[in-house]
């Protein structure tokens, strides 16, 4: 109610009437439309006020408890019965792709909690966890120890290959010239 009556004064004063002009065409910040200005004016009458936030309470209150409380992560057994036993195996699989990606994202969130409550101790966690693994890559014996099971992998794809090639005799691309 103020605001709009601030804007409105500033018009019908004669000594600046062009520059009120522009400004009773430009709305304050934070206002979006004609319908929010109306709404921030009801809003601040308190008799509107708490006859609105009487009656949220009441419905608040009349929700059932259970569905007052957040969803709460875990096995959903409700999906898995069926009269038919084709159907109950179908709702199984769905229920347990269900818990897998519910587990999954529990333990991501966890996972960003830990990171976010102490990223220091942390990374120090996480470095520690992959210490042998990059120690691994900078050893000598290591290196050589990686080298040879390569060798020996190619050398056995190699004779397959060639075993392959000899069963196979050339021209024969599907018409025989005989």
């Amino acid at each position: 109610g103020e605001l709009m009556e601030f804007l409105m004064a500033g018009a019908h004063d004669e000594e600046n009437e062009e520059s009120s002009l522009s400004q009773s065409r430009i709305k304050p910040l934070g206002v979006w439309s004609n319908r929010s200005l109306a709404a921030r004016r009801r809003w601040s009458d308190p008799v509107y006020r708490e006859k609105l936030l009487k009656k949220r309470r009441a419905q608040r209150a009349a929700k059932p408890e259970d569905q007052q409380r957040r969803l709460l992560i875990g096995p959903r057994d409700s999906v898995v019965f069926s009269p038919s036993p084709a159907q109950t195996q179908i709702w199984r699989s769905k229920a347990d792709d269900i818990n897998r990606w519910a587990h999954a994202n529990q333990l991501r969130r966890e996972k960003a909690l830990r990171w976010k409550n102490d990223p220091i101790g942390w990374t120090r966690a996480h470095l520690e966890a992959g210490a042998e693994t990059r120690s691994q890559l900078n050893n000598a014996t290591y290196k050589e120890l990686r080298r040879e099971k390569r060798r020996l992998e190619a050398q056995v794809r190699w004779v397959s290959r060639t075993r392959n090639a000899e069963g196979r005799q050339p021209g024969r691309s599907g018409s025989s010239a005989a």
